[in-house]
């Protein structure tokens, strides 16, 4: 069977019916209660229209007596009698509809702020100079923002996906400012009503700068996704990325607490960052310590607890791989849990502002990428990919369980993590890169490293030999410290986002 939402933007049928009807009922009684508010604000402007009134009467009647499929047929006189509403009664019943939604209580703003999705389908204009959604400057108090940058082949130009994942409360509040933008807009929130009340997250993707389209996606918190396809104006698009840029900064810069020196030490470091064209970031444990990933040689190091040479070397898996392969499903298992923390975040926001951030990783976690960084090399491999040792075919892999010791699937061989273990050589294309950054560079910053292992350690020295500006960012002085210029003793993600509101606030 089909079940059709009033009015008739979105029909949901056969199985994906009753998975929703219970969120339509819901999402009906608020729609019929914004009409039913709509009309209270109206008798009291001194306005009366019983053909109006008429026909909220027999949408109530509908719900209670549970006909959801005939409330279509009272589409067209909805929009009739609405549009007989005169613009002085229409806009004075507007403006105290903003006057109880600014001051009443919270079930009221509740009920009166769903009016607009209501009568845009009978009005749109008029619901448009009318609305009561919250003004465009509103910034989200907690959740985060994921930029997603896909890039187009060929002509060098790119859509873009914002993922925004906020708490229920703050996304009705993301989608009522969202639908300001545009009626198009507007109209495609409209169609998602169902799931606007269970949305999890909310995708934006914007097509490239020549073609207007906007692609709206929202996913509920059990998991299902719909979405729309609407058409902007240039000068729409524009603003709607500023706002949703505005979101995804203010978020990463909010509560980072510095003292006087490191926020001088942290400007100072957003100056040489405004003026650079080739930036270099190497990155070791320290930067993934934030998401709460182990590291190996500060206070309570792993390797403060285990012995290295009996789990990361190539001698130790060829003597007892099982042995080996135990070590790294635990730390595949506490890397699995780890998330982005803000200075990965805010590492792949910097490589959209500066023309080119190449992060050097000695960390094996893929944080980085996950964080929204593009342009990685992984200097020590990933512990989400395997290596066979007979056929050296290399796999992703990031099964939550694995068989100890796995084999591979071409050739039955003994898989090994793709990881450099100790006295291993690195992998000759990741030392080229390195190189080539490195010649290029106009300034190189490292972050959370120990300044122990080499080769890495000595990347910062022969950066500075070429006359480029070092800077080191970390909790503990690092071995190789000399090599730095610059050296804020702080955590990373504090110093970024410093960092990152200084620029913004320049821009």
């Amino acid at each position: 069977m089909g079940y059709t939402i009033y009015p008739n933007y979105l029909t949901v049928s056969g199985t994906q019916a009753a998975g929703v009807i219970e969120s339509l009922d819901v999402v009906l009684e608020n729609l019929v209660g914004g009409l039913a508010a709509l009309e209270i604000m109206l008798g009291a402007d001194g306005y009366q229209d019983p053909a109006f009134s008429a026909v909220v009467g027999t949408i109530l009647s509908y719900m209670e007596d549970g006909r959801h499929r005939c409330l279509e047929d009272l589409r067209k006189p909805l929009v009739d009698s609405l549009k007989t509403i005169p613009d002085r009664h229409f806009q004075r019943a507007a403006l105290k509809m903003q006057s109880v939604l600014r001051f009443g209580t919270i079930e009221q703003a509740r009920a009166i702020a769903d009016v607009p999705f209501v009568v845009l389908n009978a009005h749109a204009d008029r619901v448009l100079s009318a609305s009561t959604h919250m003004s465009p400057d509103f910034h989200l108090t907690n959740g985060e923002v994921r930029v997603l940058p896909n890039r187009s082949a060929g002509d060098g130009k790119q859509a873009c996906s914002y993922n925004i994942r906020t708490s229920e409360r703050e996304m009705e509040s993301v989608l009522k400012t969202l639908a300001q933008w545009s009626p198009e807009i507007l109209k495609a929130l409209v169609a998602l009503t169902p799931v606007r009340s269970s949305t999890a997250v909310l995708s934006v993707t914007l097509g490239t700068e020549d073609v207007n389209e906007v692609y709206i996606e929202l996913q509920s918190a059990e998991g299902g996704v719909w979405s729309k396809s609407v058409q902007l104006a240039q000068s729409q698009r524009k603003t709607l990325v500023e706002w949703i840029e505005s979101i995804h900064v203010s978020l990463l810069t909010q509560g980072f607490t510095l003292s006087v020196k490191q926020t001088e030490q942290a400007e100072e470091l957003a100056r040489l960052l405004a003026g650079a064209e080739n930036v270099v970031v190497l990155t070791g444990a320290g930067i993934s310590e934030e998401s709460g990933v182990p590291t190996f040689r500060g206070a309570g190091g792993l390797w403060k607890e285990f012995n290295q040479r009996d789990l990361a070397t190539p001698e130790a898996f060829a003597k007892n791989p099982e042995r080996v392969w135990g070590w790294y499903a635990h730390r595949r298992e506490e890397m699995g849990d780890a998330i982005p923390n803000r200075a990965h975040r805010i590492l792949a926001e910097l490589e959209r502002k500066i023309p080119s951030v190449k992060v050097i990783t000695q960390n094996i976690d893929g944080l980085h990428q996950e964080g929204g960084s593009q342009n990685v090399v992984e200097y020590h491999g990933s512990i989400w990919r395997t290596r066979c040792t007979q056929c050296q075919d290399v796999q992703e892999n990031k099964a939550p369980t694995l068989s100890i010791p796995p084999q591979c699937k071409k050739c039955d061989g003994l898989l090994r993590p793709d990881i450099v273990m100790f006295g291993e050589m690195l992998d000759a294309r990741n030392e080229e890169l390195v190189a080539r950054a490195i010649e290029h560079a106009d300034l190189f910053i490292s972050i959370g490293t120990s300044g122990t292992v080499q080769p890495a350690a000595s990347l910062a020295l022969e950066a500075r030999r070429r006359g480029v500006k070092t800077i080191e960012i970390n909790s503990t002085r690092p071995k190789n410290v000399s090599s730095f210029d610059l050296r804020i003793r702080a955590k990373a993600g504090d110093v970024l986002a410093a960092v990152l509101n200084y620029l913004q606030e320049r821009t």
